[in-house]
């Protein structure tokens, strides 16, 4: 390991500056957490991590009096040094992530994302290529190279459920009928009552959900949930206990199942910027028109017009709220919710065929 040391002066007190030009080992497509666990313990035992993790941030380039700063002086030199250092790390298929980077920070957190990214493809082929269940979309294969995996699934011809619910908004699509809603959140359940009940050592949510490891110690290790944070973009809404603790529970998913329910009944995304501050966010907006007794009506999608039963609409509406509960504890079980819709579609006009969704 050869080191680089500058000596720079400020207020009479000698900084003293010292990097690390070289790691023994070189980062590739598949040994990120050796090789991140190399250079934060290097960097730390230098006191240099703090380049990397955004604590150290760059000083003014000048004094007041439009002198140069010697701190930025020091500053820019020890970054720089520090992405060569990185630059120097990578492989050649690597290094392409790092060399645009200005900063340190900024390309240790480009090396971070693509290593999330890799990860969450190599995670989704793990799990999808030992499921089998109707309501669960079937892989087909893969293709991958240095930096990217393709997954091919089997073609879903009815589309997703959000382009038969948010299309519509326009008139494009004929809206779905209230039974084919209820038939299709049922599938849902099902699905998810088959990955939850089979002890299958890992967890995933279905169509826009994406799909969610919950088996996370099996691939990372415990100690690193809270080093990982980046797996949060793949939740499809922000879940209270993740957001608190970064721990992920099988509740989880009940919470997202109930945002999906809530769209199915409202015909709303589960984020509308248009909207007032207040109604934004569906789960917010749902909760406070449970809390003024307002009627079901209030909620229901304005494309389904009177052609739905009050009390399914008003159960299901129940359902939705029960599952994304804020503690954990208060939501249902996935067998809970299955079973309240069958009962709920039971009631329901029959439809002649189910649609599995992405």
């Amino acid at each position: 390991m050869a080191p680089e040391s500058t000596t720079v002066s400020e207020n009479n007190t000698l900084i003293q500056v010292t990097a690390t030009t070289h790691f023994p080992i070189k980062l590739t497509a598949t040994n990120f957490p050796v090789w991140r666990k190399q250079v934060e313990s290097t960097l730390l035992g230098l006191d240099l991590f703090k380049y990397l993790n955004g604590t150290q941030s760059a000083p003014t380039k000048l004094l007041p009096d439009n002198k140069p700063n010697p701190e930025y002086t020091a500053w820019f030199r020890q970054d720089q040094t520090l992405i060569s250092a990185l630059l120097g790390s990578c492989t050649e298929t690597i290094q392409p992530i790092v060399s645009s980077a200005t900063t340190a920070h900024q390309a240790w957190n480009r090396l971070t994302a693509s290593y999330a990214s890799a990860s969450r493809s190599r995670t989704k082929l793990t799990i999808s290529r030992q499921l089998d269940h109707p309501n669960i979309i079937r892989l087909l294969g893969y293709c991958k190279d240095e930096h990217k995996c393709l997954l091919v699934y089997e073609y879903m011809p009815n589309k997703s459920l959000d382009h038969f619910l948010f299309t519509n908004a326009h008139g494009i699509v004929k809206p779905l009928s209230w039974a084919t809603r209820v038939l299709i959140m049922r599938g849902v359940a099902r699905g998810l009552t088959y990955l939850h009940s089979e002890k299958l050592g890992y967890n995933a949510k279905l169509g826009d959900f994406g799909l969610v490891k919950y088996g996370w110690e099996k691939y990372f290790g415990s100690e690193n949930r809270s080093k990982y944070p980046f797996q949060l973009d793949i939740l499809s809404s922000p879940l209270p206990s993740y957001m608190t603790s970064c721990h992920l529970s099988l509740k989880n998913d009940i919470y997202d199942f109930g945002v999906v329910l809530l769209e199915s009944i409202t015909g709303r995304r589960e984020y509308d910027p248009n909207l007032p501050d207040e109604d934004q966010n569906i789960v917010g907006w749902a909760l406070q028109i449970q809390s003024n007794g307002k009627n079901v009506k209030e909620v229901m999608d304005p494309r389904l017009g009177d052609n739905y039963p009050l009390q399914g609409a008003s159960e299901c509406f129940a359902l939705a709220l029960r599952c994304v509960a804020e503690t954990s504890n208060d939501r249902p079980s996935c067998e809970e919710v299955l079973q309240s819709l069958d009962q709920i579609y039971r009631r329901s006009s029959p439809v002649k065929s189910w649609i599995k969704i992405f």
